[in-house]
């Protein structure tokens, strides 16, 4: 499913999160997982008025339009009840090393040793898009040959090795000018390891610092083999990097994407679900169109197209669907629209609009949204209520 909205109107997120309650309601053998993207969107959703009552009371007082009321006694009658699905399995992930002071979160960092569990694509997120040639690519496969079997292998050892064997006369072959150094079986230039050195040694200490150790081969990364049932679990990366960022969500997806494909071959049978939802806004920072990105896109694409042979389904927000790239939007089955600027609405990706339909989008309030799914074709217009931590935010 891919959701489109502007921003601010209080509608991308709140639909995804109603959704997921819905899913979570109806759904048996499901779990959720939602990347918080931005500011504080997913980690309060637990916040809640005491019970229904209360939060209807608040919606009065605070003057919010009564048809939130009169739509969640519709939902709770037919059994979306926030209540028990939060108390049940809701639980929030945070970056960094863990406190023994702070909350009830989750604390996570990555060594290099769990960057080399899931390959070497997630070493290409260190990289910008202009490093990312033949040379470096080949280079980033050679150190995770060399390393993928060493159990101490850090961010540390691994630089200090790459420096020595720059330094070392050790790394030159009989015939050369010196400028050739060996990973593994493979020759590389002394440039490209440079320029590889300092790339990484600047990502981790600068960049990923928040969710890296550079001394241990493994941190404590987000173990998915732990996701039961109903659960909904957010993950929190809004205050990394971007490239902080595009790293933990494609550790995740990654992560979930290998364990379905495991349980689809094996049988099943190990208490996972059966089928996992994963949630992001903004997913034009992830799968942004042209050819930035390729590592984390080409993945994203693979889930659209055949994640759900496996169990993996993707809901994707952002403000402009022109922005993300025609591989991803292609592949959803679901398209979700809210108030568009009419500019935005001209794209060919609206072409599933008619003109008709577009005039009444630039009359869409908060709440209202136009749905089309491949089977159906007609689009559909709803309303949905309010999140009901909500009203406890605007006090």
């Amino acid at each position: 499913m891919n959701i489109t909205g502007a921003s601010g109107l209080a509608t991308k997120t709140s639909y995804a999160l109603f959704l997921i309650m819905c899913i979570l309601t109806f759904c048996d053998d499901v779990a959720v997982i939602a990347m918080n993207v931005k500011e504080q969107d997913l980690l309060t959703v637990d916040r809640l008025p005491k019970d229904f009552d209360e939060a209807f009371n608040l919606i009065k007082e605070r003057d919010i339009d009564p048809i939130n009321i009169k739509l969640w006694r519709k939902a709770s009658e037919l059994g979306v009840d926030p209540y028990k699905i939060l108390k049940r399995g809701y639980r929030i992930y945070v970056p960094g090393a863990e406190p023994s002071t702070r909350g009830a979160f989750n604390y996570y960092y990555y060594g290099f040793k769990d960057m080399l569990d899931i390959g070497p694509f997630a070493l290409n997120l260190f990289f910008d898009k202009e490093d990312l040639d033949d040379k470096m690519e080949s280079l980033i496969f050679s150190v995770y040959e060399k390393y993928k079997e060493q159990d101490d292998a850090s961010f540390n050892k691994l630089l200090r090795d790459l420096r020595e064997l720059q330094e070392s006369s050790g790394g030159r072959r009989r015939g050369d000018t010196g400028q050739w150094v060996r990973i593994g079986g493979t020759v590389h230039h002394r440039s490209t390891l440079s320029k590889f050195r300092n790339r990484v040694d600047y990502a981790i200490r600068k960049q990923l610092a928040d969710v890296l150790t550079v001394d241990e081969a493994r941190g404590k990364p987000i173990d998915v083999n732990k996701l039961k049932p109903g659960d909904f679990w957010v993950i929190d990366i809004s205050k990394l990097h971007i490239k902080g960022q595009r790293l933990i969500f494609y550790l995740v997806l990654e992560a979930i994407h290998r364990k379905l494909e495991q349980l689809k071959y094996s049988g099943g049978g190990s208490g996972f679900p059966r089928r996992v939802v994963v949630f992001v806004d903004e997913l034009n920072k992830f799968a942004p169109k042209g050819r930035e990105y390729e590592a984390i896109k080409r993945r994203i694409v693979e889930i659209t197209s055949r994640g759900r042979s496996v169990g993996l389904s993707l809901i994707g927000a952002q403000q402009l669907a022109s922005a993300v790239d025609p591989e991803v939007l292609v592949n959803c089955s679901t398209y979700v629209v809210g108030w568009t600027h009419p500019h935005e609405l001209n794209r060919d990706i609206y072409n599933w609009i008619e003109p008709g339909l577009k005039e009444v989008l630039k009359f869409f309030e908060k709440g209202e949204l136009l749905i089309w799914h491949t089977v159906h074709k007609t689009p559909v217009r709803v309303r949905f209520p309010i999140p009901l931590h909500h009203p406890m935010g605007w006090e």
